[in-house]
C-alpha cells in the first residue's frame, strides 16, 4: 500500500512539474550505502550499537514490502 501511496503521489508531483530522474539499482543501493556509514558513525554518539542495529533492521523490512 505504501509503495502505490508513494507512486501515486510522484505521479502528481510530476504533473505539477517535478522531474524526476531514475537512477539504477546499483547507483540507489551505492547511495543507501553511504548513507547508512554516516548514519552509523554520528549515530554512535547518540545511541547503542544495539539499538541502531534494531533500527536499521526495522528499516530494512519496510523497505521490503
Amino acid at each position: 500500500i505504501i509503495k502505490v501511496d508513494e507512486a501515486k503521489a510522484v505521479e502528481v508531483m510530476k504533473k505539477n512539474g517535478l522531474q524526476v530522474h531514475e537512477v539504477s539499482d546499483e547507483v540507489a543501493q551505492e547511495w543507501l550505502n553511504l548513507s547508512r556509514d554516516g548514519s552509523a558513525a554520528f549515530s554512535k554518539e547518540l545511541i547503542s550499537q544495539e539499538i541502531y542495529d534494531k533500527i536499521i533492521a526495522i528499516v530494512d523490512e519496510y523497505r521490503k514490502k
